[in-house]
């Protein structure tokens, strides 16, 4: 899988994750959305975002929570 296959791999599961934000996610349901199985979804997936698919998704659900309340600072926990 090249470079520009991988990002559309990251896009297409941004925007699963932003339809279903809230949802439950799983593994298997990403790794279904973008035709490969869990294992070579999040094997690629971790090495392309640096952080595993659970933080992301956390850090994703978060970020559209801080934009919704107008956080601006970062502080979504505050």
């Amino acid at each position: 899988m090249n470079e520009n296959d991988t990002k559309r791999l990251v896009n297409k599961t941004e925007d699963y994750i932003e339809q279903h934000l809230a949802d439950p996610i799983t593994l298997a349901e990403l790794a279904a959305n973008v035709h490969l199985s869990p294992f070579h979804f999040h094997r690629i997936f971790t090495q392309y975002s640096d952080e595993t698919l659970k933080a992301f998704v956390t850090r994703f659900k978060l970020e559209r929570a801080a934009i919704y309340f107008g956080i601006s600072n970062g502080q979504v926990t505050d």
